[in-house]
This record gives structure tokens, sequence and C-alpha cells, in this order.
């Protein structure tokens, strides 16, 4: 049976506040954290994480300690939290599960998932120096999204990231199969509601396919998220999960698996990148039922 709200908020402060600097700073940003809609669903990812083992309790107690000695940490609650991780701990906090995950199936491999506004903006302009403007991002188009396709993503040198330096991933089999079962016009559509894209009301959005000898990922945790990604929970468990598991932003649609892994400078030409359609329908994001998985999988 899941918990409710009031189980989750003690079983974190019995967990936690014996063992933080700061207790009272503590105690005051665990009860703003409840105060929030999107502060419960932190406060049950962490619950999530800690019970399965998937967060070291160290290195959330590091977080915490960091975190609480800030007063504007504390008061902002959630995004604090993921303030504090942004500015101050990256570097310790991201890819830290400690689950051995399981290799790909057979001729499967990783794929991201992005707007391509974000590709454009953040490699492909610069891997060939464009305009920023209208027409170089129709150039952008053109030389790597069209029929000739005469450029490859080996000309991409830029840092491989996400907002954080981590970037997040799924199984580009099960992409695959997602899309072959869609209508052309609602393929953007439903990957971005099952990815929990929060605000990606427009745009088109595109694939890169990973060399099927890319390996290195893992299942993410609550310190993998940042500041804007909301529709973030962990996976349930026991036993160690093997995948994360997206939250989608309505009830009509279920996750989809994601794993994540550190940032590395550029790309190869053994990268692969196409369109999946243009986004024509805004999103209806639920935040009932964002709490709702989260209290799901506890």
């Amino acid at each position: 049976m899941p918990p409710d709200l009031k189980r989750v908020k003690t079983f974190l402060s019995r967990a936690l506040k014996p063992h933080v600097a700061q207790k009272a700073n503590f105690a005051q940003w665990l009860d703003a954290l409840f105060m929030d809609d999107l502060g419960k669903v932190l406060g049950v990812n962490l619950y999530i994480d800690l019970r399965n083992r998937s967060l070291p309790v160290p290195l959330l107690l590091d977080v915490l300690n960091r975190l609480t000695v800030n007063p504007a940490y504390v008061k902002a609650a959630r995004d604090g939290f993921y303030f504090c991780i942004e500015a101050e701990c990256q570097h310790i906090c991201l890819c830290k599960h400690p689950g051995k995950v399981t290799p790909l199936a057979k001729g499967d491999r990783y794929a991201r998932v992005l707007p391509l506004q974000s590709m454009i903006n953040f490699y492909l302009r610069d891997a060939i120096a464009v305009a920023p403007n209208a027409e170089g991002e129709a150039e952008v188009r053109e030389e790597f999204y069209g029929k000739g396709r005469r450029r490859r993503l080996g000309l991409v040198k830029k840092t491989w990231r996400g907002q954080m330096n981590n970037v997040w991933v799924t199984s580009f089999n099960t992409l695959l199969g997602v899309l072959a079962g869609l209508p052309e016009k609602k393929k953007a559509n439903v990957i971005r509601d099952r990815f929990g894209f929060f605000g990606a009301d427009t745009g088109t959005l595109v694939y890169v396919a990973y060399p099927p000898d890319f390996t290195e990922a893992f299942v993410p945790t609550t310190l993998d998220a940042h500041s804007g990604c909301y529709f973030f929970v962990p996976p349930p468990g026991p036993p160690p999960p093997a995948w994360g598991l997206t939250c989608s932003l309505t009830p009509r649609h279920t996750g989809l698996e994601e794993r994540v892994h550190l940032a590395f400078d550029g790309l190869t030409d053994e990268y692969e990148s196409d369109i999946i359609g243009d986004i024509t329908e805004p999103s209806s994001p639920d935040p009932n039922h964002l709490l709702s998985v989260a209290l799901s999988r506890a």
C-alpha cells in the first residue's frame, strides 16, 4: 500500500535530521518542502531513492549540509535543493546510482530525444558556423536533416550535455517501437508527453541515436534531475531497477525507459540524428497525476 505524505515526511525526518549539521534549518526546509505541490513530489522521490537504497545517504547529507547553511536555499525548498546541486555539487551528485546496469538487448542502443531548436542552438549551428537567425536554421535543417544530408554529427565538438553535466537517454528500439504505432501528426506530441517534457508546446523533436558500443549509462536518481525537471519520479523497487521510468505529463500515457550518463566532449559520425515530428498540440501537464505516480512508486 503506498504511503501517505505524512508518513513520507516522518521517514525523511527520522532518516536524515539526526545526521545533518544544521538540524533547525533542515526541519525548516522540510516543512517548507511539504507546503508546495512540487516540493511534495521531491519529498516522495527522496523517500523512494532512500528506501530502495538507490541514493547513498552520505551523498544526500553532503547536499543537505550545503543547502541548510544558505537561507535562500532553505526558503526556496524544492528549487533551493536543485539550485544547490546545480551551483555547488554536480561533480559529486550525478550518475551515482549504486546498482549494476543490465546491458542493452542485442541490436539495441541508446538514444537521446531533444528539441530540434536545442540541437541547432547548442550543437549544429557552431558546427557549420551559420548565422543565428531563420536563414541559419534553414541551412542547418538542410545540411543535417534534408534529403541530401551532406553533414554528419562528427562535426559537433561542443560538450554533449543537458541542463547539467549529464544526459538523459532511452532505448532506441523502444523509441522506434512507440513511433511505429503512431500517426505522423501525433508522434512528437505523444513523445513529448511520455517523456515528461514540461513546457514543450511548439517546435520539432529529434532523436540522436548512439553508437552500439556506448555503454556508460546509469539508472537515474533524484540527484540527476534539475530545477526545471518537474516530471521526474524514480523507478519503483525492490528489486533494484534496471532502468529509470519517465513520468508522463498526463494519465493518458505510461512512462518510458530512461537512463543517464555523464557529459562528454563532441560526437562522432557514428551518432545519427533524425526528426521525430512537429509538436502540434499544447501540453496539458497534470500536477495531481505527477504526485499520484510518485506515491504509487513509493
